[in-house]
């Protein structure tokens, strides 16, 4: 989307500059260039900086031009050398591109050139000598493009990251002495006094490499390095093994910077070198000197972040960035991030293993279970032992009025049970009764937990989808801000675009933030609920929502909606049949229909019991012995007991029964109404928030239409900046109401099951 803008800018400015340039367009029939393309490798860098030039000669001259490419590969400065001869005896090319670093330093060494050549990739101005002028090449047929200071920028950077450590910045010999032979106080001005610049050769394995990097604080991996993919990551993971970190230049915001502590991207400004290439050429084709072309790419002036760390190197090293620093960087591998992954599925095991409302009332049902085991042991006999030993002195019976010399020592067996007794029976049906109850509750505890964990989980993952939607709105933003300047630098508009698109840099930024700490709090709330450590890092994993339409789609019917009404019919009989409030209420009807029993049985059945004791005497003496020859008692007896008043309480209690009985069964009654009304309103919200997402997902299809249509209009100037920018609102907006009709119509779900009782 963004190059083809920038296609649509040139293009319209070629249109309206150069009028003249169509002649061979009307005759059906574009202007044949060739142009020759010397890259220096197959690794991802210089891959990366061939890329971007054909992609811009394409993009901002395909439209008028035929280009016929003649590419070609040079490893080393003999090759290069060669590649450029080569082509600029070959009479087909109409201009040779150097798409390297060594090869666009070659150039600078000569001073006569036979036919077009332009060096995009001179690293700093400081590398021109005298014969080239300030602002243009000077030199027939020869054009350069460079910036000011670019390694000090990167150095400083780096300075920054690092601690203010000292840089050694590693080369090839031969990248030295083609860059620095002829002036080698160059390399050390560039570098600065506090580093150093240490070269190895091209044969060079990585011992001999960490050989030369013994005592070195921080490595500066040169992208030019000719290291093949095992031994760099081989000297990549060795460094960090030593605890040396690592800093390099990338082109792209790749992620796979792959045991690197830090990054200075020049993505911007390599695509800026290979856009000032094309309008060079182009200026070239319509018969403007190249050698008085500029050679000063642009300053950017917002865009992507530039520096690039990792974290989780970062930490392996102790050199986490500030928080001053956070602002301005890049995060990759965000160890924070790289918790424990949790799905939906483990979550909910997390939190009915670990909810300690669950475990609460699981332990309640232990109690509840105690007490009716207690009741139902009334019904066994009861058996006691005890013992006695009586022993009054002689000496203090002797002075003691009315006390007589006693020893006596005996044992008594008791057993008592229970005959018949109503209050006990009674105790025992309630107790069964109210241990049934408390298993009701703990599927109830269950069921809301259940739920408080989906709507949690949900809920978390619609705030994710949500950050990711305004980080996508900053990137689009970042576009639209470079393409304002790109319009603003060659005349199609003026810096007001362009304040616009900074403001809403800064707002949507802004944005980004909050909804980081949003997301925050809602994992730390998920978190609580599984009984995690705040603390803990965890993953979220996104669930789909095809799974769930295949388990409720026959249940629910929202596909046939003329059988709606007998589906809900349906759900709401299994809804109060399964209820759990329900049957809660049932056993609590039980118990007071049981204690009411009870009362009523108080006024005319006794209670009954058998009691049997055998006494042993050990020893007697003194007073109150048995002379007999046994000394042995034995008695056996039926006990009845009836209660005959009791003051009034009998009739006051059952009053009492009587009237709570009556306040469950209306209790009973106003549940059922609202779980009728709860059932019906969550059965219809999941026929509701599964239509609003169906239509979401259309409105999404026609906002990314809508957007590039009107970006395409902006570029050529056709709609103001308040047209691309409500484009670009309603795209976000639409991908934001997808994503929330998704997560709404999970939830919807979820609820619905809670009001079948399932789980």
């Amino acid at each position: 989307m963004k190059n083809k803008g920038l296609l649509l800018i040139f293009t319209g400015m070629i249109i309206l500059l150069y009028s003249t340039v169509g002649v061979t367009a009307e005759q059906g029939q574009l202007t044949t260039v060739g142009v020759g393309v010397i890259y220096e490798g197959q690794d991802q860098f210089n891959q990366k900086l061939k890329t971007a030039i054909l992609e811009e000669l394409e993009n901002v001259l395909g439209a008028n031009y035929n280009f016929n490419f003649q590419i070609a590969e040079g490893n080393n400065v003999v090759q290069i050398k060669q590649q450029l001869k080569q082509m600029s005896n070959n009479q087909q090319l109409d201009i040779i591109i150097t798409a390297g670093v060594l090869g666009s330093h070659l150039a600078l060494e000569k001073n006569k050139f036979n036919k077009a050549v332009i060096a995009p990739y001179v690293l700093d101005n400081r590398f021109l000598k005298s014969k080239f002028k300030q602002q243009a090449s000077g030199i027939e047929n020869f054009n350069l493009i460079t910036v000011k200071q670019f390694l000090n920028r990167d150095l400083a950077v780096f300075k920054k990251v690092t601690g203010e450590k000292k840089i050694s910045f590693i080369m090839e010999k031969e990248h030295y002495q083609l860059l620095f032979k002829e002036q080698p106080q160059l390399a050390q001005a560039i570098l600065g006094a506090d580093n150093e610049l240490i070269t190895i050769a091209s044969n060079d394995g990585v011992a001999d490499i960490i050989d030369k990097l013994k005592g070195v604080e921080v490595v500066y991996l040169s992208p030019l390095l000719k290291l093949d993919d095992s031994k760099l990551l081989a000297l990549k993971k060795e460094l960090l093994n030593q605890e040396i970190p690592v800093v390099t230049t990338i082109i792209d915001q790749s992620k796979e910077i792959n045991n690197i502590m830090a990054a200075y991207s020049h993505h911007e400004e390599v695509k800026r070198r290979a856009r000032t290439t094309a309008i060079n050429l182009e200026a070239l084709l319509l018969g403007e000197k190249l050698k008085e072309q500029p050679i000063y790419i642009t300053k950017s002036k917002g865009g992507q972040k530039k520096i690039v760390v990792d974290l989780t190197v970062a930490k392996t090293l102790g050199q986490l960035p500030d928080w001053s620093l956070l602002k301005e960087v890049q995060v990759i591998n965000d160890f924070r991030q790289q918790g424990q992954e949790i799905s939906l599925e483990q979550a909910l095991k997390l939190a009915v293993t670990n909810n300690l409302d669950l475990k609460a009332q699981q332990q309640e049902q232990e109690v509840a279970h105690s007490k009716a085991e207690q009741a139902t042991n009334k019904f066994k006999p009861v058996i006691d032992l005890n013992t006695s030993y009586s022993w009054v002195r002689d000496d203090i019976a002797a002075n003691s009025m009315g006390q007589v010399k006693e020893k006596t020592w005996s044992g008594e067996l008791v057993l008592t049970q229970v005959l018949f007794n109503e209050r006990v029976n009674a105790q025992q049906d309630i107790n069964n009764n109210l241990e049934q109850k408390s298993k009701f509750a703990v599927t109830e505890q269950k069921l809301n937990t259940i739920l408080e964990t989906k709507i949690s989980y949900y809920n978390s993952l619609k705030v994710q989808a949500d950050l990711e939607l305004q980080q996508e709105n900053l990137s689009l933003t970042k576009e639209n801000l470079e393409l304002a300047q790109t319009k603003y630098q060659i005349g199609a508009a003026g810096p007001m675009d362009t304040y616009r698109w900074e403001s809403e840099v800064v707002m949507n930024s802004s944005a980004v933030t909050q909804v980081q700490q949003n997301f925050k709090n809602m994992k730390d709330n998920l978190k609580m609920l599984l009984d995690l450590d705040v603390e803990e890092s965890i993953k979220l994993v996104d669930s789909k929502v095809n799974p769930v339409l295949e388990e409720i789609k026959n249940q629910f019917q929202f596909n046939t909606p003329w059988d709606l009404k007998q589906a809900r019919a349906k759900l709401l009989k299994q809804g109060l049949d399964n209820s759990v409030e329900l049957l809660k209420l049932d056993q609590l009807l039980a118990v007071k229909e049981r204690e009411r029993k009870m009362l009523k049985s108080d006024y005319y059945l006794p209670e009954i019991g058998l009691q049997a004791k055998y006494k042993k005497y050990f020893n007697e003496q003194g007073a109150g012995s048995n002379y007999d020859d046994s000394l042995d008692e034995w008695s056996v007896g039926i006990i009845a007991s009836y209660p005959l008043y009791q003051g009034g309480n009998k009739s006051e209690k059952l009053k009492q029964v009587n009237t709570e009985i009556e306040q469950l069964k209306t209790k009973k009654r106003a549940t059922v109404a609202k779980l009728e009304k709860n059932i019906k309103i969550k059965v219809n919200n999941v026929n509701t928030q599964y239509l609003k997402w169906k239509n979401a997902q259309q409105a999404v299809s026609a906002a990314v239409n809508n957007l590039e249509l009107v970006r395409d209009s902006y570029s050529i100037g056709s709609v103001s900046v308040a047209h691309l920018l409500d484009a670009q609102r309603a795209l976000i907006s639409a991908k934001r109401k997808k994503s929330v009709t998704k997560y709404d119509f999970l939830i919807a779900v979820a609820e619905a099951k809670r009001a079948l009782g399932e789980y």
